[in-house]
């Protein structure tokens, strides 16, 4: 039940907050959480009809950037790692081990820092 809460607590949250590109952090929990929420919406889709999956995909690419971008300033990375999707299979691979790194969440992150001087 609790875990559930979290769930839909993180996926609501990534996806009013999208359009903050630049600014901000995001944990482990929220972005495997809106992953894998975005991986069962796409499977429906594709159960129901292939265009409506082609769709889902090309609406939520702005979204699916942003909280990469977001997970590697959590990490204490540059958003410019997100161009390393341009090297076919190590790219990827670089992605998903960089998406799953512990958070650095200090005051050596330059990231965080600027994350909260925006409160």
């Amino acid at each position: 039940m609790y875990y559930s809460k979290l769930f839909l607590h993180a996926v609501k949250e990534r996806l009013i907050r999208w359009k903050e590109l630049g600014v901000g952090c995001t944990t482990r929990f929220d972005f495997w959480s809106f992953y894998l929420f975005m991986l069962l919406i796409y499977c429906c889709c594709v159960v129901i009809y292939q265009n409506l999956a082609k769709s889902w995909a090309v609406i939520m690419l702005l979204p699916n950037l942003t909280i990469v971008i977001r997970r590697f300033h959590d990490s204490d990375h540059s958003g410019w790692n997100i161009l390393w999707i341009l090297v076919p299979i190590i790219g990827e691979v670089r992605i998903l081990y960089s998406c799953g790194l512990q958070s650095k969440r200090d005051f050596g992150n330059k990231y965080w820092r600027e994350m909260n001087s925006y409160f």
